[in-house]
Formats: structure tokens, sequence, C-alpha cells
């Protein structure tokens, strides 16, 4: 029995191992052009309490700085936007999780309480390059795109 409990404990391990996708990068470009560029890109991670915390720093090409914070522990995070143009509050819910090398994010958004998208992002290092690929539906337009942080 132990041997048995051993083996699941050590064949389970790898499953929550988060790739290290730390770095700076001087922009993010997309490659098939869904997406604005992003600039002064930085990418963290801090692991506290054997949970990883990814945090993503950018500069869109109007000048407006944004972070996105990612927590890979499998569980639903739920953040609300008002818009002004036009009036609508978006509810994005997301959940993190590390799959061997990737970091994959699973976004599902409403908007006034109905449907509007939903997107998978997994991010993974290839080298020094941090590369971001993105699929989903939103406002019923599927669509794909890989995005390459340099």
């Amino acid at each position: 029995m132990r041997t048995f409990v051993l083996m699941f404990i050590s064949l389970s391990l790898p499953a929550f191992a988060c790739p290290d996708l730390t770095g700076s990068y001087a922009k993010c470009v997309p490659q098939n052009n869904r997406f604005e560029t992003a600039n002064e890109v930085t990418m963290s991670q801090l692991e506290t309490s054997g949970i990883t915390h990814y945090k993503m720093k950018f500069v869109r090409d109007n000048g407006t700085k944004m972070a996105v914070d990612m927590i890979a522990d499998g569980q639903p995070y739920t953040t609300t936007q008002v818009v002004r143009f036009p009036p609508a509050r978006i509810t994005t819910t997301t959940t993190s999780v590390c799959i061997g090398d990737v970091l994959r994010v699973d976004a599902v958004m409403l908007m006034n309480g109905q449907p509007m998208g939903h997107i998978v992002t997994d991010l993974r290092k290839d080298g020094d390059l941090l590369m971001q690929d993105i699929s989903g539906n939103v406002l019923d337009q599927n669509f794909t795109e890989t995005v390459i942080c340099e």
C-alpha cells in the first residue's frame, strides 16, 4: 500500500510544477494581427504556500499601462469591469493551471450577464522568447493567435 501511495505521489508531482516564465521583453507581437502589440513587457512569478502567482505588466500601443495577475491553483477568480461605450458590465472568470512547461489560462467572459466569449491562452518559454498560443470565441467569432514576446 505504501509503495502505491509513494508511486502515486511521485507521478502526480510534475502536474503541479509550474514553468519559469520570468523575463523582460521589448515587445509582444501578434502573428495574425488580432491583438495590439504590447511593449515593455515584464513577466514575474512568485511561489507562496506552494502556489505559483504570475504577473504580466505591459504598455499598450496607446500608452496605457496594464497588469494581469494569474494564480496557478486551478481555482476560478472573477473580476468585473464597467466600460462606458457601449455601456456594459464585463465579468471575466479566469482559471489558471500549470501543465508541464505551460501555464494555461482559461477565461470565460460575460457582458451584462450574457455569454460574451471564452478564451484559452497557453504561455510557455521557447529559449529567450515568451510564446502565447491563444484560441477562443468572442461575440460568436472563433479565432486563434500566436503572440511572440521578444
